[in-house]
Formats: structure tokens, C-alpha cells, sequence
């Protein structure tokens, strides 16, 4: 199915490369953000993630590029995309490619771009998104990279991305468009 693909995708390329550097080049855990969040961490992560979730709520209803959805099965694969999915984004693309290119570009602005730019264009290649979309994810990596360059934080990021995935995924009922087909009890059967 689609979910075990994109998960064995997101296993081999967004784990195992942290890992490795984990054990090969003996990073610590807490390089890659992995720490527990103090209490003003996780304030500001909730808080940022519903300004987020209303700005990409909003972006998704101007795109109108939601279709028809299917209760069951997009409601499994939008959980899988809020915890697991924005995990191993920011556990890859935060943690370990931002670690990296912060460590060999110390120039602040320059680093912060290019892992945006960099994120940016990873929902392009797999997910086929518009250029359009590209820049709005380009955006949100700079938003993303930036609160994990202050806070050092990898979970406070997470519920940042999930709250921003959430955000998408609801963005057509938060500002009522299109039909309401798959309102639960409708339209439920697998697809």
C-alpha cells in the first residue's frame, strides 16, 4: 500500500542516515535535537502550530486543490502523515541535514536557505507539488529551521509540521468548500 511504501522510504533514506551518523560518527543524540522540551518549548510549539495550522488551512483552501476524499483510507494515511511523517521530515531535515549545513556554512542566512531550499524541492521531487507549492514548503522550512536553530529542539519543530499537516489536510472544512461528500457515514468504503 501507499503508506508501507512511503514508510519503508522514509525508514531507509530519513532514519537510518541519522543513525549512522549516531553510531559511525559518534554523534549525540541531543545534535540531532533529540532532547525533552521545556515547558516554554512545548507552549510555543502549540502556539506556532496553530498559527501554522491556520495559514496552511488557509493556503489549501486559495490552492482548491483538494478532491473528493475518502473517510477511511485518507483519514489512516493523514495520521500517518502528522506523526509519522512530519517526525522523520524534521528528524531528517532539521536534525541532520540542518546539523550539517549549518557545520560547514556558517554564514546564518545562507544555511537556513538552502536546507529550506533543499526541503523545498524534496516535496516537489516525491509528491509531485507545483512550484507554487515548493516556495510555500520553502517558507515553512525557513519558519521550521529557524525555530529549531533557536530552540535546539526537535520535538517543539514536530508539532509545529504536524499542526501545519493537520492544517492541510483540514483546510476545506475549516473554510467550507467544495461538496461535502465524505462527511463520516457517507462515503467510507475503501477505495
Amino acid at each position: 500500500t501507499r503508506i508501507k511504501r512511503d514508510l519503508a522510504f522514509r525508514i531507509t533514506i530519513y532514519l537510518s542516515l541519522p543513525l549512522i551518523s549516531l553510531h559511525f560518527f559518534h554523534w549525540k543524540v541531543t545534535t540531532l535535537g533529540l532532547v525533552y522540551p521545556t515547558l516554554g518549548q512545548v507552549r510555543e510549539g502549540f502556539m506556532l502550530g496553530i498559527v501554522m495550522f491556520i495559514i496552511t488551512a488557509f493556503y489549501n483552501h486559495l490552492e482548491k486543490e483538494t478532491t473528493e476524499w475518502n473517510v477511511k483510507r485518507d483519514a489512516i494515511w493523514a495520521l500517518y502523515f502528522i506523526f509519522v511523517n512530519a517526525f522523520f521530515e524534521e528528524l531528517f531535515y532539521r536534525g541532520w541535514m540542518q546539523t550539517i549545513i549549518f557545520s560547514h556554512i556558517p554564514f546564518f542566512p545562507a544555511n537556513l536557505l538552502l536546507s529550506a531550499f533543499i526541503f523545498g524541492i524534496q516535496h516537489r521531487l516525491f509528491f509531485g507539488s507545483s512550484v507554487r507549492n515548493c516556495v510555500f514548503y520553502g517558507v515553512g522550512g525557513i519558519f521550521l529551521g529557524f525555530v529549531f536553530y533557536t530552540s535546539g529542539n526537535l520535538m517543539e519543530v514536530w508539532t509545529i509540521h504536524a499542526f501545519a499537516d493537520l492544517g492541510l489536510g483540514g483546510g476545506k472544512y475549516l473554510f467550507h468548500w467544495g461538496e461535502w461528500k465524505d462527511i463520516p457515514g457517507k462515503n467510507i468504503e475503501p477505495t
